[in-house]
């Protein structure tokens, strides 16, 4: 997020929420600036949908009348944060997919939309090949089901793959699906199957 001459520029930001969260707490300030402690209101549990609070929403709280889509969890939705200084921001928070995926960043273009690459980014963390570590965001976006032979420019089909690991599994023998958004398996021309998993980021 940048802000220049009182504008703020949107931007993705990776958040780490437990899936059994159901609150969004403010960082407290260093313990040498006790004027600019948070309030006991930082805490906030999602608002209930359709019902207002404090001017149509709540400090660091669910927006309310805002529908988010079936299945997601609670804290999912747009919510405005008020940072320290007073700045109000609004944030759409949404789930990676790692067990389901309803398609909702879907591209039905060979590309992935900024959206959809930065969540598999996030998910992925690394290359999806086991023994590789080279971050996603120096790897290609790679279609397990390759796209011109009808697999689908999404969450539920991509993975990130550095150059080297991509030659790899283009390489005749191995093969990658993913049984599950997230998870990766890689089978080698012999036949013995390595799976990947998502990032597990500490909570």
């Amino acid at each position: 997020m940048q802000v220049k001459n009182g504008l703020v520029a949107a931007a993705l930001v990776g958040l780490t929420i437990a899936a059994t969260t159901h609150v969004l707490a403010q960082a407290p300030p260093p313990a040498s600036s006790p004027a600019t402690a948070p309030p006991a209101s930082a805490v906030q549990t999602p608002a209930a949908q359709g019902t207002p609070g404090a001017g149509g929403r709540r400090v660091g709280g669910f927006v309310p009348g805002k529908q988010r889509p079936p299945g997601d969890p609670d804290w999912c939705g747009p919510w405005t944060l008020t940072l320290p200084s007073g700045l109000e921001c609004a944030v759409r928070i949404g789930p990676v997919p790692t067990f389901d995926c309803d398609h909702r960043n879907q591209s039905y273009a060979y590309k992935p939309n900024y959206t959809l690459r930065h969540l598999v980014q996030i998910r992925d963390y690394t290359c999806t090949f086991p023994t590789c570590n080279r971050h996603a965001r120096a790897s290609d976006f790679e279609h397990a089901v390759p796209y011109d032979q009808g697999g689908v420019t999404c969450a539920c089909n991509a993975g990130a793959r550095s150059r080297k690991c991509h030659r790899v599994k283009q390489s005749r023998g191995w093969n990658v699906t993913q049984p599950k958004p997230g998870w990766h398996q890689w089978t080698t021309p012999r036949g013995r199957t390595y799976t990947q998993g998502p990032k597990q980021y500490p909570v």
